[in-house]
């Protein structure tokens, strides 16, 4: 599971070997960062197909998540609706529900990902220390979330 080497169609055999076990251990990670370091695959270019198949045991009734993204987004949109708190992504979320009729899904999904960002809050610190004893932190926050997503949709 770990190796760097393995073919992507060798992992995703092995990975669906193992999905009782790695559910379990995701369960008892106590962050995501730990979840994304044990499980490297998930981070791969083709991860999406991993999470594919965890959700696939999670939830055997339904064939994949892409299958019931749209219907289960109306329920995004109802979250959304009520925790967003901050004023930017407020602005964004009522542009979306003001002209949902006239943009595509495709828009309408990358928007809903982007608003993610104002729900999921971020609270991890990373601290580096270096040679010279100076410490540095960094909080993380969700203006930097929203910056590091639109890096990588411009950068795909």
């Amino acid at each position: 599971m770990h190796d760097k080497n393995c073919s992507f169609p060798d992992l995703e055999n092995n990975w669906k070997a193992t999905t009782n076990y790695r559910l379990n251990e995701i369960q008892k990670a106590s962050t995501t960062s730990d979840i994304l370091n044990k499980w490297i695959g998930f981070t791969l270019p083709l991860g999406y197909r991993l999470i594919d198949i965890d959700f696939c045991t999670l939830y055997p009734n339904c064939p994949n998540l892409v299958s019931i993204f749209e219907e289960k987004s109306e329920k995004l949109m109802d979250l959304l609706n009520e925790k967003i708190k901050d004023k930017s992504s407020l602005i964004i979320f009522e542009s979306l529900k003001n002209s949902s009729n006239i943009i595509c899904q495709n828009g309408k999904n990358t928007v809903l990902f982007y608003l993610l960002h104002a729900i999921f809050v971020p609270t991890s610190k990373k601290v580096t220390n270096y040679d010279k004893g100076k410490i540095s932190l960094v909080k993380y926050s969700i203006r930097l979330s929203e910056q590091l997503y639109d890096l990588q949709k411009f950068s795909l």
